[in-house]
């Protein structure tokens, strides 16, 4: 019986080992495949536990570097991550529920987008401050907000003063999707909009009205 104790607790011992220098590419298999259509990540080094990669969002310039420091978490059953670099905050897993739970995280960077050649938007500066957030495969609950300043929006040759920009995020009533109210201030032009984020997809629109033009609609 001696021996057979013995054996488990090598067993065990052997599985904490390998569990604690699993390499930070685990990471990538462990995020919400609707996540992957947004959220990528690259150069991956150091383990599941103490690593750093950089990390970006689907048409959204530059990267990010960011790095993490986990411990195991009890409740829920997974790990809990410190984040650092250009992305603050704290990031829990949970295995059983397959999600991942944000609480106060932020960031400040440049942004471009561009959508085809003659449309995107740029800002000297974002923003972002989120109170919490959980993304999963049945849920996207965000509460929080975006700040963008010096903004400009491109539609064919012109460009749109647009100041700041804002889109202030809070959970659906339905409690898994997420509705954000989007507006400037102190630009040459007007931006109103709703959206609405799932899991799967993002949907509303956004009307653009220049300071000399007719009023413009996003819709998607």
């Amino acid at each position: 019986m001696r021996k057979l104790f013995a054996l488990l607790a090598l067993v065990l011992i052997a599985l904490g080992v390998c569990a604690w220098q699993l390499p930070a590419s685990v990471v990538v298999a462990l995020l919400p495949a609707e996540a992957s259509k947004f959220v990528q990540l690259h150069r991956l080094s150091g383990s599941v536990w103490n690593g750093r990669a950089l990390i970006s969002v689907v048409g959204v310039a530059p990267a990010l570097p960011v790095a993490w420091a986990c411990r195991p978490s009890v409740s829920p059953v997974g790990a809990r991550c410190e984040l650092g670099g250009a992305l603050t905050g704290v990031a829990t897993t949970d295995v059983l529920g397959t999600a991942i739970q944000l609480e106060r995280v932020s960031m400040v960077l440049p942004v471009q987008y561009a959508m085809g050649t003659s449309i995107g938007a740029s800002s000297s500066g974002v923003a972002a401050d989120i109170a919490s957030a959980t993304l999963s495969r049945q849920t996207m609950t965000i509460k929080g907000s975006i700040r963008a300043t010096d903004a400009t929006y491109r539609a064919g040759a012109a460009d749109v003063a647009l100041g700041e920009v804002s889109a202030d995020c809070v959970p659906a009533p339905d409690a898994r999707s997420s509705t954000c109210t989007v507006s400037n201030r102190a630009g040459s032009g007007r931006l109103d909009g709703k959206l609405t984020l799932s899991p799967t997809r993002a949907t509303g629109s956004i009307d653009l009205t220049p300071a000399n033009g007719p009023a413009q609609r996003v819709a998607f």
